[in-house]
C-alpha cells in the first residue's frame, strides 16, 4: 500500500470515527466499555460479508420478477414508468436496505441481548450506532478506493451519517424492547411470588423488537430510492430527506442522552402504570436496598 492509498483509507475512516466519538461523548449516564464498542464496530464491518454473499441472488430474483412484466426490445427489457418506480423502491428497500440493515440488526441482537452492560436507555442507541458505523466505515473505504477522494468526501456527509441515522432509529426501538423485556420479567416475578394478580394482556416488547428493524429498513430504502432515480425532483427529495434525518436523529440522540436513566427504573415505571399498587412495594424495596 502506497502513501496515497494510506491517505485515502484515513480520509475514508475519519467520518465514522468522528461520529463514533460524538455518540460516545453523549453516553453520559453509564459509559460503555470501549473494548466492547470496538467489538461491535468490528462486527458491523464483518456484517458486510453476508451482505455481499446474499445481495446478488436476491437482486437477481427481483430483476427477474419485474422483467416478466416488461417489454423486450433488442435484448433489453423496458418497464412502464409506474412499474419502474415500484421496481426501484422494491429493489432499494429489499435488495439493499433489508439486507444491510438486517445483517447489522443480527450482529447487534446476538452481541448485546444478554450483555451485562445493556442497562440504560442510551445503550441500545450507542450499540446500534457503532455496529452501523463499522459497516459504513468499511463501505466508505471501498467506495473511496474505487471511485476516488471526491466520492469519499461526498459520502462523509451523506452515506456515512445516513448509516448512523439508521442506527439511531434501530437503537431507539431496540432499547425500548429491552426495557419492556425487563418489565415483563418483573411482572412474571411479581405474579409468581404472589405480589400481584396477573392482568392480561401481559407486558411484551415484541412490537418494539419488530420496529427496531422495520423503521431503519424503511428509512434506508427511501434514502436509496430518492438517490437512485436521475431527476431534479428526486435529487431535491433526497437532500430534503437527508436534512430531515440530520435534524430529527441528532435531536433524538441529544434527547435520549439528556434523559438517560437505568432501564430497570423505566421498567418499574411501566409495571407501576399497569399495577398502581406496586408503587409502595417498589418504594419499600428501594429503601431496604439503601439501608
Amino acid at each position: 500500500m502506497n502513501i496515497y492509498e494510506i491517505f485515502l483509507a484515513a480520509v475514508a475512516l475519519v467520518p465514522a470515527t468522528v461520529l463514533c466519538c460524538y455518540v460516545y461523548k453523549k453516553d453520559r449516564a453509564d459509559k460503555e466499555p470501549i473494548g466492547f464498542l470496538l467489538f461491535l464496530m468490528a462486527l458491523g464491518a464483518l456484517s458486510a460479508v453476508p451482505v455481499v454473499i446474499t445481495s446478488d441472488p436476491i437482486n437477481s430474483f427481483i430483476d427477474s420478477f419485474f422483467s416478466s412484466f416488461g417489454t423486450e426490445e433488442n435484448g433489453a427489457v423496458y418497464l412502464s414508468k409506474p412499474l419502474y418506480q415500484i421496481y426501484l423502491f422494491v429493489s432499494n428497500t429489499i435488495g439493499v436496505a433489508l439486507i444491510e440493515e438486517g445483517f447489522k440488526w443480527i450482529a447487534l441482537y446476538f452481541a448485546t441481548k444478554d450483555s451485562k452492560h445493556f442497562n440504560s436507555l442510551f445503550d441500545g442507541v450507542i450499540y446500534a450506532v457503532f455496529v452501523s458505523l463499522g459497516f459504513a466505515a468499511l463501505e466508505n473505504v471501498k467506495y473511496t478506493f474505487n471511485y476516488g477522494l471526491e466520492t469519499g468526501l461526498m459520502r462523509a456527509f451523506t452515506s456515512v451519517p445516513g448509516h448512523m441515522f439508521f442506527g439511531v432509529l434501530m437503537g431507539t426501538y431496540y432499547t425500548m424492547w429491552n426495557v419492556y423485556n425487563e418489565a415483563s420479567k418483573l411482572e412474571i416475578s411479581c405474579v409468581s411470588n404472589g405480589i400481584i394478580s396477573a392482568r392480561k394482556p401481559y407486558i411484551s416488547g415484541k412490537n418494539y423488537l419488530r420496529l427496531s428493524i422495520i423503521f431503519p429498513v424503511l428509512a434506508h430504502g427511501v434514502y436509496d430510492y430518492f438517490c437512485s432515480y436521475p431527476s431534479t425532483l428526486f435529487t431535491v427529495l433526497f437532500y430534503a430527506f437527508l436534512l430531515a434525518l440530520y435534524v430529527t436523529q441528532f435531536r433524538r440522540i441529544s434527547y435520549i442522552s439528556k434523559f438517560d436513566r437505568s432501564e430497570l427504573t423505566v421498567a418499574n415505571g411501566i409495571l407501576v402504570n399497569k399495577y398502581p399498587q406496586l408503587r409502595e412495594y417498589f418504594i419499600q424495596q428501594r429503601q431496604m436496598s439503601q439501608e
